[in-house]
């Protein structure tokens, strides 16, 4: 037999901490978005489809982020991506996270 004790506290301590992001996001007034390297959303706050005007069940999950970006700010946005995600002298960054809030929230 194997113990897998430690595989288990691993586990249960990766769901509360799961559960914590899930509850200080949700908590959050604006929308928050992460997005992998490909610039596809892994995550999308809750909140996001009544800001940015979605019906409540509209899934963000694998879409485009530069999808939703006016044509005439898509290069700029592109342009700071790249240089978000290029290779640093730590390491190269694997997820962005954004943070949208409506004017006045901060």
């Amino acid at each position: 037999y194997r113990d897998i004790t430690d595989i288990k506290w691993k586990e249960r301590a990766l769901i509360e901490s799961e559960k914590k992001f899930r509850g200080f996001v949700e908590a959050l007034p604006g929308a928050i978005s992460i997005i992998n390297t490909q610039g596809r959303h892994e995550y999308v706050s809750p909140q996001s489809n009544e800001i940015f005007g979605y019906p409540e069940d509209y899934n963000f999950i694998g879409t485009n982020v530069i999808d939703f970006f006016p044509s005439s700010v898509r290069k700029e946005f592109v342009d700071i991506i790249k240089k978000k995600t290029q290779k640093t002298k730590f390491e190269k960054m694997q997820n962005c996270i954004f943070l949208f809030v409506s004017p006045g929230e901060i």
